[in-house]
């Protein structure tokens, strides 16, 4: 679940829970909303966690003088050197 998601997840149980007055038998709509929100804030917790991780293993702290200078690799490399051996050439 993404944090979007989970924040969604908790909006939508926090309307359930204080903001419908619904009574039915067998069935109380303020409990389904605190349940979603306690789904959404555990899913919440985790994908930051998650994140933080992730964050932590693509960083490389480097120096530049006395200061160290956080580096984040790229995901891809790309060459922009220009070919003309595709197609005609871009000639119609």
């Amino acid at each position: 679940m993404s944090i979007g998601a989970s924040i969604s997840v908790v909006a939508f149980g926090a309307i359930l829970s204080f903001a419908t007055h619904v009574h039915s038998p067998g069935f109380n709509v303020a409990a389904v909303g605190a349940v979603l929100m306690a789904v959404g804030v555990a899913a919440l917790v985790m994908q930051l966690a998650a994140l933080a991780r992730q964050r932590e293993l693509t960083a490389v702290t480097a120096t530049r003088g006395n200061a160290p200078v956080l580096v984040r690799p790229n995901e891809a490399v790309v060459d922009a050197t220009p070919t003309d051996d595709i197609g005609d050439g871009g000639q119609g």
